[in-house]
């Protein structure tokens, strides 16, 4: 439990990407979030903004691109290999790219933090229920962006992640 393997990254765009630091996003979220999260699966897809803007109409009802939407799984959904799926993340990256620029941050950046954003999502962390919800689940951001910044830098850097 915990390589590589236990999500499944894929590109619907052209934007090339590391999936490598994703994944390691991933699983430094799965170890934050400890027993809130059992299920071992994680897929990850990277979509254009047309594709973004339909699923959030169907799903949440609002007719425009999101930058990431997360989709748990059923709490009994098993693959036939029996691994416990804790659901999908879909980012749309042309608003991600918007994003990394408005915070003046690379797009592998922004990418990360939507993908530890909508892991946050499939632990139970929810930012729409109020505003105590929402700070547990910033801080839960920030934090996991701390220790992506130390494992990429080491212990000295002092960069905080947005």
């Amino acid at each position: 439990m915990g390589d590589s393997s236990d999500f499944d990254i894929l590109n619907f765009t052209r934007t090339r990407i590391s999936p490598q630091r994703l994944a390691l996003a991933l699983r430094l979220s799965r170890a934050y979030c400890g027993r809130k999260i059992r299920a071992v699966r994680v897929s990850v897809a990277l979509v254009g903004e047309a594709r973004m803007q339909r699923l959030n109409r169907r799903w949440r009802g609002v007719d425009k691109p999101t930058d990431v939407l997360a989709f748990p799984a059923a709490p009994d959904f098993n693959t036939p290999r029996q691994e416990r799926i804790a659901g999908e993340i879909v980012i749309a990256v042309p608003v991600a790219r918007r994003q990394a620029r408005e915070h003046g941050v690379t797009l592998e950046i922004e990418l990360v933090r939507l993908a530890v954003h909508g892991f946050l999502h499939l632990a139970g962390f929810d930012h729409e229920k109020s505003k105590r919800t929402a700070q547990a689940m910033t801080n839960a951001q920030q934090h996991i962006m701390e220790l992506l910044l130390i494992q990429r830098h080491g212990a000295a850097s002092t960069h905080r992640g947005h």
